[in-house]
């Protein structure tokens, strides 16, 4: 039985330190995403309706026990920041 609940201990400590690095990563990832999304200019809906997904799963993101966030999203956001960047530049040339 003593050996049983030393097994058991240390699954349960196992779990716990996994529970605590996925929580941590998935967290990040949910910051990264706000802060790209900020960068580029838009909220979740806006970037739900530029890339054509739900708003539902768009908002799932990055919740904990829900969806990761796909690694397409950050390139993809990325360029719609450097991209609104030169429509900005090229608006200021052009006004010149």
């Amino acid at each position: 039985i003593a050996t049983l609940r030393k097994l058991y201990h240390n699954v349960m400590r196992i779990a716990t330190f996994y529970d605590k690095i996925l929580k941590k990563r998935i967290y990040m990832q949910l910051l990264e995403f706000k802060e790209l999304l900020k960068k580029a200019g838009m909220n979740k809906k806006d970037f739900s309706e530029i890339a054509k997904i739900s708003y539902g799963t768009v908002n799932s993101w990055g919740v904990e026990g829900r969806a990761e966030i796909p690694e397409w999203v950050r390139p993809f956001l990325s360029n719609h920041a450097e991209v609104k960047k030169l429509e900005k530049i090229r608006k200021i040339l052009n006004d010149e």
